[in-house]
């Protein structure tokens, strides 16, 4: 690969890496402040996505490593470069807090389809590509789970 390739590359996952910093604050946030009839269900729920999460976000940091990029490592770079935007409302019910999930992800899937294909179409990049379809998958299942949750 190309140093400026390499760049671009870099770039796009960092964004996917600050959109999983946020998502992964929001669900520890979640997990923290649930209350409510569903806490148990939803508490072992909030706790999987967390810790999945938290493995992506170490993955794709990597990543960026990997093609001689410069990870994202503070809070402030995270939300200076995230595209997914952090719920600092109310805390909402737990039935607001999966329908706020399961849009983040939908958010979140498609940001991950359009990192694909930019590198698919634009560099040779199979190792990223390899990366972020596994990641994909995961995700279209904790967005399947959370649409179930929503009776959808």
């Amino acid at each position: 690969m190309k140093q400026k390739e390499k760049k671009l590359i870099a770039e796009r996952l960092n964004v996917l890496v600050a959109n999983t910093a946020v998502l992964l604050m929001q669900t520890l946030n979640y997990h923290w402040n649930l209350k409510g009839p569903e806490f148990n269900d939803y508490h072992k729920l909030f706790n999987q996505q967390y810790d999945d999460l938290f493995v992506y976000l170490d993955d794709l940091a990597e990543r960026v490593r990997v093609v001689d990029g410069i990870a994202l490592g503070s809070m402030d770079a995270m939300i200076k470069h995230a595209t997914i935007k952090e719920d600092k409302g109310k805390v909402p019910t737990p039935q607001q807090m999966i329908q706020k999930l399961f849009e983040q992800y939908e958010y979140q899937i498609a940001e991950y389809r359009d990192v694909i294909k930019f590198l698919e179409k634009d560099t040779d990049d199979f190792g990223s590509i390899n990366l972020l379809e596994d990641m994909l998958m995961k995700h279209e299942k904790t967005m399947w789970m959370l649409r179930s949750l929503l009776g959808r």
